[in-house]
């Protein structure tokens, strides 16, 4: 087996069993309407953009650091639009924004003590990391005629043409 492969393989899986993603998703239905998921193609609407359709709820996704991509969270955002029955998603919102994450950090040192001896020691401290987070937040809608819902009312009744004025019938 190629070991660059395994090397690749065992990385994914070990980073799926610890679960070191930094990827998070929240989808919550909003409207009266409970859609069973949506399978098929969801289309993709900016803020502004006229849909006609049901509201379903809100959508949010968020990355950090080399995962925050627009490649990374699209695909995400339109799983959970799909996830609470929504056939379009609305992009209401992009943001990048910078955090400062503090986490401890533990050093072992060593140093002379007595004669011809050496002592080791450990500190421990705190240190600040700048970590970028981007965020998608838009809303689920449906558009189009809802599975189980009324049909779509029907035309008004054309009335017979009159003859004009003048002409034989």
């Amino acid at each position: 087996m190629n070991r660059r492969f395994f090397c690749v393989a065992a990385t994914a899986l070990l980073s799926v069993a610890v679960g070191c993603s930094s990827v998070g998703a929240s989808a919550v239905r909003t409207g009266p309407l409970k859609l069973a998921p949506h399978v098929g193609a969801v289309e993709l609407y900016a803020a502004g953009e006229q849909v006609n359709g049901a509201d379903l709820g809100v959508v949010e996704v968020h990355a950090a650091q080399s995962e925050a991509t627009i490649d990374t969270l699209l695909p995400v955002f339109v799983q959970k639009v799909a996830q609470i029955g929504g056939n379009a998603a609305v992009v209401e919102n992009v943001r990048a924004r910078f955090e400062i994450v503090s986490h401890p950090h533990v050093e072992t040192y060593t140093y002379a003590c007595g004669y011809n001896a050496t002592c080791t020691g450990t500190r421990m401290y705190s240190m600040n990391d700048e970590v970028m987070v981007v965020s998608i937040r838009g809303h689920a809608v449906r558009t189009g005629a809802l599975p189980g819902g009324p049909a779509a009312p029907p035309p008004p009744p054309v009335a017979p043409a009159q003859p004009s004025p003048g002409s034989t019938p």
